[in-house]
């Protein structure tokens, strides 16, 4: 259980910096 939480919250991190990238 604890994997999958963990691809989540990765996949998470990458798609806030993609956002801020294109923000930018």
């Amino acid at each position: 259980m604890q994997k999958p939480q963990v691809g989540v919250h990765v996949s998470d991190t990458y798609h806030k910096l993609f956002q801020m990238l294109t923000y930018i």
